[in-house]
């Protein structure tokens, strides 16, 4: 039955997300009949929340993102080569009349 119940409270320390230190101290009553809810009590110390040092201010020097050259203008040749072929052309310009 004791194991039954450490492994409840152990359950329930887990959903309350606290851990417990020490093994509980359980107190309970056997019920008289089986209409009665069986209840019990635990008591255990649990394990402090860390403090947290003051990091306000705190500057952390971050070098420059550097690449190779040749990454850079082998990425813009395949996107050059997947949407369109850039190339020299000649623009030729019409005159609109009233006519065309």
């Amino acid at each position: 039955m004791r194991s039954h119940i450490n492994a409840l409270v152990l359950n329930a320390a887990d959903d309350a997300s606290v851990r417990p230190v020490t093994q509980p101290e359980l107190n309970y009553d056997l019920p008289s009949s089986e209409d009665e809810p069986f209840n019990f009590t635990a008591e255990f110390a649990v394990q402090a929340p860390p403090e947290v040092a003051e990091w306000a201010g705190l500057e952390v020097p971050a070098p420059e993102p550097t690449s190779p050259t040749s990454w850079s203008s082998a990425s813009s040749m395949v996107l050059r080569a997947s949407v369109a072929e850039l190339c020299p052309g000649r623009v030729t310009a019409r005159r609109r009349t009233a006519t065309s």
